[in-house]
């Protein structure tokens, strides 16, 4: 996927130039994710009307930039195909039918108060959180057969529920949940997708005491709220996490979520067919690279035999110009013991054996 690279200064003149919601749009992110990331270059932003006094001729003031602290970050990137694969992804025949599908009543996903029989999966994972002595921490399932959850023992009884549900609607679908040794995966629509549930935790910044070995810089404090997340990397960006929020909890996202491993599915697919064509075109390269360089190389041979046979023409020629005046001179010995006769007719065979190398007419 191709991506721009913009400096602090780059993407400060952009935000001044144009409203965030357009800029966003040409950056392939929504404008709140493009404000974030001007916070964390350090890059003001302009404030509320400040385009509609432009509109109306009024004068305004922009906010000057300046340098960065030692923690801001000096430069981002972005994917503007990212919103063209978005829409892709929505407008796929699979995804609409999986949103008609997950949007019937009778589709519903609800999440039992009480479980008297825990899928085996669940089962061994709720019992791998219980059985942690760390009691009002948050501590990772362990095992061959656990889903991957990370969760407190407080909400160990509410994440298994969630996950009853969660594998029972998957199996009701035709998807099957497995466990690996990399992780849990969801094999839905011919593709693998991998997921987790962990509880969320926020980071507290520890004060230095004084004659303590057991210094730690960050403690992280469970908050009670559950995320459920599709892990992975996709070349289309769409949404891959759902957490308790004020407005729903996660019992009531688990729909949601479906449409969101559809889209993983769709997106692993797309992202797979181009690397495997990518794949093809490198073949494709490197075998005209290979032809190109036995063509050069034979080239090369042909070149080189030619001088050869140029320089074998030329010498005979000067050989035989140059017996023709021997012959008309009155020198008599020219080598050894040999008479005039005898060593031109040992020049003569010897000019000619370049002819019959070269196979040209005298």
């Amino acid at each position: 996927m191709t991506w721009i690279q913009l400096t602090r200064e780059e993407l400060y003149e952009k935000v001044w130039s144009q409203p965030l919601i357009h800029l966003a749009k040409e950056l392939g992110l929504s404008d709140r994710g493009l404000g974030k990331v001007c916070t964390r270059l350090d890059i003001p932003l302009p404030g509320r009307g400040y385009w509609r006094k432009i509109e109306l001729g009024q004068a305004v003031t922009r906010e000057e930039l300046l340098p960065p602290s030692k923690e801001c970050e000096r430069v981002a990137r972005f994917y503007p195909e990212r919103s063209e694969q978005q829409v892709s992804l929505i407008n796929d025949v699979l995804v609409q039918r999986v949103m008609q599908e997950e949007a019937k009543p009778s589709r519903q996903i609800i999440v039992p108060s009480r479980v008297h029989k825990y899928h085996p999966l669940v089962k061994k994972t709720l019992e791998s959180i219980l059985s942690s002595q760390w009691d009002g921490h948050i501590v990772c399932s362990a095992g061959s057969s656990c889903i991957a959850l990370s969760c407190t023992k407080e909400l160990a009884s509410r994440a298994a529920r969630l996950l009853q549900a969660l594998v029972i609607s998957l199996e009701k679908r035709g998807h099957t949940i497995e466990v690996q040794a990399n992780g849990t995966f969801v094999y839905c629509h011919d593709e693998a997708i991998q997921i987790l549930m962990r509880e969320k935790s926020k980071q507290i910044e520890n004060k230095p005491q004084k004659n303590s070995w057991d210094y730690r810089k960050f403690d992280y404090i469970p908050t009670g709220i559950l995320i459920l997340k599709i892990e992975g990397y996709f070349d289309a960006h769409f949404k891959k996490t759902w957490m308790d929020s004020p407005k729903a909890l996660l019992e009531e996202q688990l729909n949601d979520f479906m449409i969101g491993l559809a889209k993983a599915a769709v997106a692993e697919r797309k992202t797979r067919e181009r690397r495997e064509s990518l794949h093809r075109q490198w073949a494709w390269e490197r075998e005209q690279a290979e032809f190109e360089r036995q063509r050069l190389e034979e080239e090369k041979k042909r070149t080189e035999h030619l001088q050869q046979m140029v320089s074998a023409w030329i010498e005979a020629k000067h050989i035989k110009e140059f017996l023709s005046v021997i012959e008309r001179s009155s020198v008599q010995s020219i080598y050894g013991d040999m008479s005039k006769n005898e060593w031109l007719t040992w020049a003569h065979a010897y000019a000619n054996r370049f002819d019959r190398l070269l196979k040209l007419p005298d």
